[in-house]
C-alpha cells in the first residue's frame, strides 16, 4: 500500500495536486457530479497540506498572485454585500453556489505547486483526451438516434440541444469547453516540436473531431468566436508563411462545408444576419431580454439588486410588459455584463473588468501568454449571448481555467528550466 502510494506520489502536496487536477480534467467535459467530487477533493488536499503537513501557502504567496486572488475576492464581495443587504434565502443559496469564485483561486493560486512546461504538458493531454471522448460519444450518440433509429435522417439530432442531450450539457458551455480543448490541442501541436508523426496525427484527428462538435452544437457566438480565434491562433503561431497559408485555407474549408452540410446550423447562422424576417427567433428573444434586463438594472444601477433579488426584479419587468414567454422560463438576462450589472451593478462591473486585467498579466513576462489571452477572448465573447456564470460549467470553466492558466504563466516565468517551448 505505502509502496503505490509513494509510486504515484500521493505523500507529496504535488504528486496529490497533480492527479487530482488531472481528475477534474478528466470529468469536466464528461460528468458534472464526478467533477464536482474531483473539485471536493482538490479542498480537503488544500486542508490536509494546510492543517496536517504545515505548509505555510498563504505567507509565501507571490505578490503578482495576490492581486489575482483579491480580485476574485472583490468581485465576490460586490455580490454578495447587496445580497446580505436585501436578505433572501435564494440569495444566501446563491452565494454558495457562486462560493467557487473564490474557493478555485485560493485552492490552486496559494499553492506552492510549480505547473511547469512538463506538468503542464501531461494536463492538456489528458484534458483533450477527455474532450475527444466526449466528442466521439455525442457524434455515435447522434448517429445512432438520428440516423439507425429513424426511417429519413434527422439533422436535429446533429444540432443544438439534441445533439447535446447525451451529455446533460447546454450546448453553448460544452461549445465553450471544447473551444478551450481545441485551442490547448493546436497549442501543444504547434509549440511542443519534439511530437513524433503518428503522435501528431492523433493529435490532428483530435482537432477535427473536437471542431464538428463545435459546429453542430450550433452555438453561435462560440462558432463566430471560435473561428475567428483560429485564424488569429494558426497568424501568431506559425513562423513560415507556406505553412500559415495551408492549415488557414485547410481549416477555412473545413468550416464552410461543416457549415453548409448542417440545414440546422446554416439556418440558425443566417438568422443572426436577417433575424428581423423569423418571426420569434432566438437573436429577436435575446434583444427582448436585454430591454427588460436594462429596465431593471436602471432602478439600481450603482450596486445591483443582490444575487437573491435579482431575479425576482427581472421578473417583475416581464410581467409589467407581459412578457409571458420570459415568466413561464423564468429567463435571466442572456449575457453576462447585464446580469453581473444586475446583481451588483456598475461597482461589480467594473470588478469584474478588473479582474479580467489582472488575469491578463501584463507585469508578467512569459511566451505563454496568448494562452490567456485565447481563454479570455472565448470566455467574454460567449458572455455576450450568455449569462455564463449562471451555470456550474461556466462558473468552474472561469474560476478554474483563469487560475489555472494563471499559474502555469507565473510558474513558467519564475522557473529557470527551459525546454519545450521553441
Amino acid at each position: 500500500m505505502f509502496r503505490l502510494i509513494n509510486k504515484f506520489g500521493l505523500n507529496t502536496y504535488d504528486g496529490r495536486l497533480f492527479l487530482l487536477f488531472n481528475l477534474f480534467l478528466i470529468t469536466f467535459p464528461l460528468h458534472k457530479g464526478l467533477n464536482t467530487m474531483s473539485l471536493e477533493l482538490i479542498g480537503i488536499n488544500f486542508l490536509i497540506s494546510m492543517f496536517f503537513q504545515k505548509q505555510k501557502t498563504l505567507i509565501r504567496i507571490h505578490y503578482e498572485k495576490t492581486k489575482v486572488i483579491i480580485g476574485f475576492l472583490l468581485f465576490y464581495a460586490v455580490m454578495a454585500i447587496p445580497t446580505l443587504l436585501n436578505y433572501s434565502d435564494s440569495g444566501i443559496q446563491k452565494m454558495g453556489y457562486f462560493a467557487a469564485l473564490i474557493i478555485m483561486p485560493v485552492f490552486i493560486l496559494t499553492s506552492s505547486y510549480n505547473l511547469n512546461e512538463e506538468r503542464f504538458k501531461k494536463h492538456v493531454i489528458v484534458f483533450c483526451v477527455a474532450a475527444t471522448v466526449a466528442s466521439l460519444y455525442l457524434l455515435i450518440t447522434a448517429i445512432f438516434r438520428g440516423y439507425l433509429l429513424v426511417e429519413s435522417f434527422n439533422y436535429w439530432y446533429f444540432s443544438y440541444s439534441l445533439f447535446a442531450e447525451p451529455l446533460r450539457f447546454q450546448p453553448i458551455y460544452l461549445s465553450l469547453i471544447l473551444s478551450i480543448s481545441f485551442f490547448l490541442s493546436l497549442f501543444y501541436l504547434i509549440k511542443f516540436n519534439e511530437l513524433s508523426r503518428k503522435l501528431k496525427v492523433w493529435v490532428l484527428c483530435g482537432l477535427a473531431v473536437q471542431l464538428m462538435v463545435i459546429f453542430f452544437l450550433s452555438a453561435r457566438t462560440s462558432i463566430v468566436i471560435t473561428v475567428l480565434m483560429i485564424f488569429y491562433y494558426l497568424l501568431v503561431s506559425i513562423k513560415l508563411k507556406r505553412n500559415k497559408l495551408l492549415s488557414i485555407s485547410a481549416v477555412f474549408l473545413v468550416m464552410v462545408t461543416l457549415v453548409f452540410s448542417n440545414k440546422i446550423l446554416y439556418q440558425r447562422l443566417v438568422e443572426v444576419i436577417d433575424y428581423k424576417s423569423v418571426k420569434y427567433g432566438g437573436v429577436l428573444l435575446r434583444l427582448e431580454k436585454w430591454d427588460y434586463s436594462l429596465e431593471t438594472i436602471n432602478r439600481s444601477i450603482l450596486f445591483g439588486h443582490g444575487l437573491g433579488t435579482a431575479h425576482k426584479e427581472l421578473m417583475k419587468t416581464y410581467k409589467e410588459h407581459d412578457f409571458k414567454l420570459g415568466l413561464e422560463h423564468g429567463y435571466n438576462a442572456h449575457n453576462l455584463y447585464l446580469q453581473i450589472l444586475l446583481y451588483s451593478g456598475i461597482i461589480g462591473l467594473i470588478c469584474f473588468l478588473g479582474l479580467i486585467y489582472f488575469l491578463l498579466g501584463f507585469n508578467i513576462d512569459s511566451k505563454f501568454n496568448i494562452l490567456m489571452v485565447v481563454f479570455l477572448v472565448l470566455f467574454l465573447f460567449n458572455g455576450i449571448t450568455e449569462s455564463l456564470l449562471e451555470r456550474q460549467y461556466g462558473l468552474f470553466t472561469f474560476s478554474f481555467f483563469g487560475s489555472f492558466l494563471y499559474l502555469f504563466i507565473f510558474s513558467c516565468s519564475t522557473n529557470q528550466n527551459k525546454g519545450l517551448y521553441k
